[in-house]
């Protein structure tokens, strides 16, 4: 059976950010279960910390998200085997 792993990380890896400063983080995604049917009807859900951080931008062309107080929910639909992260 499919397994959709997540990984999610801050473009240009951890460092101290001060007022102002900005960064980008990423999700990535993948079905690494090869020869296994995709994974269906995928949803990614992440609690944003808000109190601390504002979102300025998204990335056009993304998944589609919605974003609800502080959870953030994408629909990601079917999940192949993959062994790259998308």
């Amino acid at each position: 059976s499919p397994q959709v792993n997540l990984r999610k990380t801050i473009d240009g890896g951890s460092r101290a950010l001060k007022p102002g400063d900005s960064f980008s983080f990423r999700f990535e995604y993948r079905n690494s279960v090869s020869d296994s049917p995709a994974a269906l009807n995928v949803v990614l859900t992440d609690t944003l910390d808000l109190a601390h951080f504002d979102i300025t931008s998204s990335v056009p062309g993304a998944s589609s998200y919605q974003l609800i107080g502080n959870n953030l929910t994408m629909q990601l639909g079917n999940v192949p085997y993959s062994a790259d992260w998308k």
